[in-house]
This record gives C-alpha cells, structure tokens and sequence, in this order.
C-alpha cells in the first residue's frame, strides 16, 4: 500500500421504467423493449419507432405521445 485512501462511491440508482403503446387494432399494451430513466424519458424525443405487436401481429409506428411510461 502506498498510503493513499481510497474512496469507494456509491452509485446512485435511478428508477428505470419500460415503455409501452397500446395497440390501436386490440387495445392491448404492446411493450417497446425500451426501458429509461423518467428525466431521460422526458428529455427524449422518440419519433418513428416501431414495434411488432404480438396480439394483431401488425408493427406499429409510434411516437412519444403515445408511450405508456410505467
């Protein structure tokens, strides 16, 4: 050891919260795959995505306004 301390910092944990849409055909949630923090949910722009929906099996385009943010 050379003397020297060393410090060890606790990471801080941020709540992280999977996005989903509701499929417009079945009225079903549709889960995008995608999970964030709410500050970088916020700050996001997330237009032209896609998913495949597993109840109709059509992909959806879909855009922030539309995201559930659980």
């Amino acid at each position: 050891a050379d003397g020297a301390a060393t410090v060890v910092g606790q990471a801080r944990r941020v709540p992280v919260a999977a996005i989903s849409i509701t499929c417009p055909t079945t009225g079903k949630p549709v889960s995008t795959g995608m999970t964030m923090e709410p500050e970088s949910f916020r700050r996001s722009v997330l237009t032209g995505n896609s998913v495949r929906c597993p109840h109709c099996g059509a992909t959806h385009i879909w855009h922030k306004s539309e995201a559930i943010f659980d």
